[in-house]
């Protein structure tokens, strides 16, 4: 008997088509997909006006949300992520950029400052090349999707909302993107030279992986059926090991839970707070439920 009809912004891919098609069902909850399109316009959709009871959301949101005090909590069931930021920082291949210290007094653009990847590059930058975010302006292509954020003083708004136009033009040094935005480009390379052993090392020195975008939730679901949330971490959970399972390409997912993504998301909300997005130091516990123990394996 279905005890639960959730409103889900979620987008049909991999790791959820199996809860989408019915392949993993669940006796006590059904999910209606109903996210926006673009995807992108969920997250503004549930930051603004909790328009979901469920939807996938960047960490970055999710915590600026939790630092103006919304009535949202989140899972670690990670919906995006597993890249690591170094790549995402390019330039022009013919650039006189030289590596990160190269970028001081420059011009970057990003879609919009409060980014997760861009708290994440920011906090390489400062921390991996000393350079502060401080020292570069940053331009950006529209405002966070949490109403209440506003942009430090060094970021400018732009109308053009193609980056590699704006980088091509040379209207900007560098921006920041996503790999399919600069897929195929022969003319862009990364500003850090060999961006993947770079990753990979910081990766590793850190203990850390990347995590994009995670599972929000409504407070008010949970209180009213606390059961909701181990019976969506189960869900979410057999979607992922499906997807994993008929993977053609030997692809794997990050790992859900607390033990997997505590440190990496502990990390990037230190980050946000050393950048000034929120005011205070948030931690993992500050944002998420717990994740039931018996999935933690």
């Amino acid at each position: 008997m279905i005890h639960l009809t959730l409103r889900a912004g979620i987008r049909s891919m991999p790791l959820t088509d199996p809860l989408l098609d019915g392949r993993v069902g669940s006796d006590l909850i059904k999910l209606e997909a109903c996210g926006a399109t673009p995807y992108t316009d969920t997250f503004r959709r549930m930051a603004r006006d909790l328009a979901y009871d469920i939807a996938e959301m960047p960490v970055a949101t999710q915590l600026l949300l939790a630092d103006a005090g919304a009535p949202l909590t989140a899972m670690p069931i990670v919906l995006a992520g597993g890249g690591l930021p170094h790549a995402a920082l390019v330039c022009l291949t013919d650039s006189d950029i030289h590596g990160p210290a190269s970028l001081r007094g420059k011009r970057i653009a990003i879609r919009a400052y409060a980014q997760t990847t861009g708290v994440w590059i920011r906090g390489v930058l400062q921390h991996e090349y000393d350079v502060a975010p401080a020292e570069l302006t940053w331009a950006t292509t529209e405002d966070s999707h949490v109403a209440s954020f506003v942009d430090p003083a060094n970021v400018q708004r732009v109308e053009d909302k193609d980056l590699v136009a704006l980088l091509r033009r040379r209207e900007v040094d560098a921006i920041v993107a996503s790999p399919h935005v600069v897929k195929g480009a022969t003319d862009l390379r990364p500003v850090i030279e060999d961006a993947a052993t770079a990753a990979q090392a910081w990766a590793q020195r850190e203990g850390v992986h990347g995590v994009n975008h995670v599972l929000s939730v409504q407070r008010a679901l949970i209180e009213r059926a606390p059961w909701a949330a181990g019976e969506l971490a189960r869900c979410f959970t057999a979607a992922r090991d499906l997807a994993a399972h008929d993977a053609q390409d030997g692809k794997r997912f990050t790992p859900y839970g607390d033990t997997a993504n505590r440190r990496s998301i502990d990390l990037m909300l230190r980050y946000a707070h050393e950048q000034q997005m929120t005011a205070r130091r948030f931690e993992y516990d500050d944002l998420f439920i717990a994740w039931p123990q018996a999935l933690e394996a």
